[in-house]
């Protein structure tokens, strides 16, 4: 079976890595000078965080990597009994490997926590006492989206570095190259598409091009948009125009909406992110643009909490209008 573009691609060496250089070559100096402290990776979805994270790990162990390292996932192992079993165990024994050159590589393990932010308080605690008692035999590289998620106490024993996401040309250029090398049938116009709708995720990237590329056809810059659930940009353009146009009524905006919506398979959610990528092209004072911002992210929150679509709808055109 045919790997995910995503693992099938995924860098294991630092030079391989397409951005974050600044952070690379800090983690470098660390692993060079065996002095790597806890540290947490936050930053949004997509942007090279577990991939640095076990980069990290394969430079310092080289073949003997899954001797030294354990990686668990804290949305799936978030209690309290995760850290007290599993990452306990690990810290308290020892493994040796087979590299003697370095004394330091024979002493020190790595946990490689993902997701940390979906633990729980309770097992955050656990976890920093464990950080503490163990420091002299194991460092932990925390990973987390948002950092505002993790406990004071954890937080101040670690360095943390944030990842932004990642510019579109580091993306299209990456997304060129598998493009030849799977021999697909696409353009770069289509690709720089993909690139737009992803806000420099690479994942998503990569899932959307293997996803569109499993077929027989050939790809266009449309077909992106219909079968990832986008609104095409001429449908955008066309909803704010009617939204600021002071001669349709609410009425006529909601139907239009409801209408594109359901006819092109769109999400509500997915609609505020390209009205507030393009609502800056239009003629709208500031004072009533920063009330317009503040209404889509109200709108957007209440949505992602189970608001109820059609209130936010009309929520939406109301804030526009």
């Amino acid at each position: 079976m045919t790997l995910p573009f995503v693992e099938k691609y995924r860098p294991t060496k630092f030079k391989d890595i397409i951005y974050h250089d600044h952070i690379l070559n800090v983690f470098d100096n660390f692993i060079n000078q065996n002095k790597l402290p806890h540290v947490i990776l936050y930053g949004p979805a997509g942007t090279g965080k577990t991939t640095t994270a076990l980069a990290i790990a394969k430079k310092m162990y080289g073949g003997d990597v899954n001797k030294m390292i354990l990686e668990l996932n804290g949305s799936d192992d978030r209690g309290i009994q995760t850290v007290r079993e599993q990452i306990k165990d690990f810290c308290t024994t020892q493994a040796i490997i087979t590299d003697n050159s370095n004394d330091c590589l024979n002493k020190i393990k790595l946990v490689i926590l993902d997701e940390v932010d979906s633990m729980t308080p309770d097992a955050q605690f656990a976890l920093r006492r464990i950080m503490e008692k163990y420091t002299y035999n194991t460092r932990f590289c925390l990973i987390c989206n948002y950092m505002t998620k993790i406990i004071p106490a954890l937080q101040s024993r670690c360095m943390f570095f944030r990842f932004e996401p990642i510019p579109k040309k580091n993306i299209l250029k990456r997304l060129s190259y598998i493009s030849k090398r799977e021999q697909l049938n696409i353009d770069q116009s289509t690709l720089k598409t993909i690139v737009s709708i992803c806000n420099g995720d690479m994942r998503k990237c990569l899932n959307i091009l293997q996803s569109m590329t499993t077929g027989s056809y050939n790809i266009n810059k449309d077909d992106v948009y219909e079968l990832n659930g986008y609104a095409k940009p001429k449908i955008i353009k066309k909803i704010i125009k009617n939204l600021i146009d002071k001669k349709k009524t609410i009425k006529y905006n909601y139907e239009f909406i409801y209408e594109q919506i359901h006819n092109n398979n769109l999400s509500l959610t997915d609609i505020i992110d390209q009205i507030t990528d393009n609502i800056f092209d239009y003629d709208i004072s500031d004072d009533k643009l920063k009330d317009i911002l503040i209404g889509l992210a109200k709108i957007q929150y209440h949505l992602n909490n189970n608001g109820t679509e059609k209130i936010q709808l009309y929520s939406l055109i109301s804030y526009l209008k």
